[in-house]
């Protein structure tokens, strides 16, 4: 095994050559998905369901119609569109409702795509495939370079890391641990506690800052 094959197996999985788990800011999320509205109604939809459901590139590009299910819970709110999809990763079922500003943006996206009969959200887009097809991983990873590049974000990202930064800002909204696995369908919580100790890690560096920067200019005005 050669000294860069040591270092990848023994790296953590989902981080990047630093040991550290990839995530994208706030205000990089915020340019990275204006460039994506900018891009197409195909390509927002694409990696808004990545980042919101916490998709993998794989998952994206499986996503069929028939997953998309109108259901009312009895709760007062009526009926909601739901994503219902089952036989992901480890054998894990997502079963959360779709925010009203997706199921625009699936609108958006249907209207674009026009009576095209194939059953995949995404079709496959070169016609020497067969028409049933839909689309590959490849695809949704091509597609997020692409809006990558076009948000000016610098960085090795990938589409994985939208998956990343959705559990960070979980933990940001100070949701707990079993609810940040269970959105990301983690089989054991151990495996969602790095985005909480990130955050928490994250705060006791501002607040050091901040006290810092109080004593600095105490002793500045002394």
């Amino acid at each position: 095994m050669t000294e860069h094959s040591r270092r990848k197996a023994g790296r953590p999985k989902g981080t990047g050559t630093n040991g550290r788990t990839r995530t994208l800011t706030i205000p990089e999320l915020t340019k990275f998905f204006t460039a994506a509205e900018a891009a197409s109604p195909r390509v927002d939809l694409m990696l808004v369901l990545a980042f919101h459901f916490a998709l993998r590139a794989g998952e994206v590009a499986k996503i069929h119609f028939q997953h998309f299910v109108e259901k009312d819970y009895g709760d007062g709110r009526g009926i909601q569109t739901v994503l219902i999809v089952q036989g992901l990763k480890g054998g894990s079922t997502i079963e959360a409702l779709v925010p009203p500003e997706i199921v625009k943006k699936l609108d958006a996206w249907l209207e674009a795509r026009g009576d095209r009969p194939n059953p995949w959200l995404f079709p496959h887009q070169r016609m020497i495939r067969h028409p049933s097809d839909h689309m590959t991983p490849e695809g949704v990873k091509t597609a997020f370079r692409i809006v990558l590049a076009k948000s000016g974000i610098v960085g090795h990202y990938s589409v994985h890391d939208l998956r990343h930064s959705k559990a960070q800002l979980m933990a940001l909204d100070n949701k707990t641990l079993p609810e940040i696995a269970g959105w990301l369908r983690h089989k054991s919580v151990s495996s969602s506690d790095r985005y909480i100790h990130a955050v928490a890690m994250q705060r006791q560096a501002v607040s050091q800052s901040k006290f810092l920067s109080k004593v600095l200019s105490g002793v500045s005005h002394a």
